[in-house]
């Protein structure tokens, strides 16, 4: 599995929604099988395979403090070796 996190710095009312960039666009990820914490402040990336290789991963971060926040890119690199 592949985990990131993102520290807010604030608990309360504070609303995440982590983002994936496969082909130059961002999509909002949901969790299932590939993914879980998807609203949360732990985004894992369950069983990532060598097609992930590359792809970019975001949070937004939202609650009583506005606007919300876009935190930097996140590189997934799978390395088959």
């Amino acid at each position: 599995a592949a985990v990131y996190s993102v520290d807010a710095g604030v608990t309360t009312n504070v609303a995440y929604q982590w983002q994936v960039n496969r082909v130059g666009l961002w999509e909002n990820l949901a969790d299932g099988v590939e993914y879980t914490g998807t609203d949360t402040d732990v985004l894992t990336v369950n069983t990532p395979v060598s097609t992930y290789n590359g792809y970019r991963y975001r949070v937004i971060v939202s609650g009583e403090c506005t606007p919300s926040v876009t935190s930097e890119q996140a590189l997934l690199v799978i390395d088959s070796e």
